[in-house]
């Protein structure tokens, strides 16, 4: 299990916890990282590159911090 899997837990959990819309949360970090949270899966390899972005884009979304 790698970073963006990890990262995606964290955005699962964070938006149940909240009552919010999902659909919308995932998707605004969707857009602001380049990808589409569903798609990433335990074996899904990291890239440096995008768990910089998604890790941003939670920052951002959610206002979580590392």
């Amino acid at each position: 299990m790698g970073k963006l899997f990890e990262y995606r837990n964290v955005i699962e959990d964070k938006v149940k916890s909240m009552g919010t819309d999902a659909f919308k949360v995932k998707g605004q970090i969707g857009l602001k990282s380049g990808l589409v949270i569903g798609m990433i899966q335990a074996n899904t390899p990291d890239d440096p590159e995008q768990v910089r972005a998604l890790r941003a884009a939670v920052k951002e979304v959610l206002g979580l911090a590392d």
